[in-house]
């Protein structure tokens, strides 16, 4: 679910004009981890990019996401490493979202 009083924040921040390319350079980023953990058949992920991942989460106004990946974020002793593919799926389906409520349009 997306907090989309934060993507207003986040547009007001930037301003209109800035906003769709700000938006993209985040997506961008994330993307390029996601499609990382996807191709090496990561399991889970490394507290750092779950950290990584977060942050940019909550920039974007990913609650999903960002809420997935705190709890991934710190992997204590005896207990596994977070499951990488529900954070994929949230970060798809807020990503979609976005992109089709916002207007953007990817290059």
């Amino acid at each position: 679910m997306i907090d989309w009083q934060r993507v207003n924040e986040l547009r007001t921040e930037v301003g209109e004009d800035d906003f769709p390319e700000i938006v993209t350079v985040f997506l961008e980023e994330v993307d390029e981890v996601i499609d990382r953990l996807s191709t090496s058949g990561a399991v889970s992920a490394a507290p750092d990019d779950m950290h990584f991942l977060k942050g940019s989460a909550r920039t974007l106004g990913f609650s999903e996401m960002a809420e997935l990946c705190r709890k991934g974020e710190v992997v204590e002793k005896g207990h596994p490493a977070a499951k990488i593919s529900p954070v994929i799926a949230a970060y798809q389906r807020e990503r979609s979202e976005l992109l089709k409520r916002s207007g953007i349009a990817l290059p």
